[in-house]
């Protein structure tokens, strides 16, 4: 993606920006992809995984509750709910007024862009 914009990846900076998502053998859940969430949740809902008793009597499980808090959930987070967000985002610049931009330097703004230290990942 760095050539395309005519940039140079700093290795050094990818590299920080990667040790900052994982420390040890642990990675911050928000930066995982969907797929990955999922995994991550499943394996440890597994009875026994990692060595861990699960707290939860899967074999007697209520599945009303989490029913509809799927059913919540994709309200609240699905790619509608994004769609019908990101549309009013769009309205709101296109019925802004237009002002004059003198003090925009556009390669600031590129290489904030491409700065390493925002790298995710992204959700699916």
């Amino acid at each position: 993606m760095y050539k395309a914009y005519r940039r140079e990846l700093d290795e050094s900076r990818l590299h920080t920006a990667w040790t900052e998502l994982i420390v040890g053998d642990r990675i911050d859940f928000a930066c995982l992809d969907e797929l990955a969430q999922e995994e991550v949740v499943r394996s440890v809902c597994q009875p026994g995984a990692a060595g861990i008793p699960s707290p939860i009597a899967f074999d007697n499980l209520d599945t009303s509750v989490t029913d509809a808090n799927v059913c919540l959930i994709g309200k609240a987070y699905g790619l509608e709910h994004y769609g019908q967000t990101l549309m009013g985002i769009y309205r709101r610049l296109m019925d802004a007024p237009l002002g004059e931009i003198n003090s925009i330097r556009t390669d600031d703004v590129l290489d904030a862009f491409l700065d390493p230290s925002r790298l995710r990942i992204l959700r699916s």
